[in-house]
């Protein structure tokens, strides 16, 4: 398991549940988009939120919110019916902050700071022409 904090767009609205002990869980689903080789890429990441903050989850998130969630990555592999395996990642967040849209699609907002001596030391793969 590692940390890891991921930012994207909301799949769905928050769907609740709660385990045998009472616990609340949020699940979502996040769609993260990243640039490779000029191609753009769409990965959608399964986030579960626990306790007190699933509760302020489902009622702060919304589908197609621009979400900043925070956690623990965690893998996890279990058998269909039919017997294939499958292996799931997650990550099981520890905060979420809603995120104001820069109205930037190819650049992050961060890229265009020039605070730090290398852009892409804070993960820009791509630079503004001058």
């Amino acid at each position: 398991m590692f940390n890891a904090t991921i930012t994207g767009r909301l799949g769905n609205d928050p769907e609740m549940r709660y385990t045998d002990g009472g616990t609340p869980v949020a699940n979502v689903s996040i769609a993260h988009n990243w640039l490779h080789r000029d191609e753009r890429l769409v990965k959608w990441i399964r986030c579960s939120i626990w306790g007190e903050l699933a509760e302020k989850a489902m009622a702060a998130l919304h589908k197609g919110d621009l979400v900043n969630v925070s956690g623990t990555v965690t893998f996890r592999t279990w058998s269909r019916n039919d017997g294939t395996s499958v292996e799931e990642v997650e990550l099981r967040a520890s905060s979420f902050d809603r995120e104001e849209p820069s109205g930037l699609t190819e650049i992050p907002k961060a890229c265009l700071l020039y605070t730090s001596p290398s852009p892409r030391a804070r993960g820009c793969s791509r630079m503004p022409s001058s």
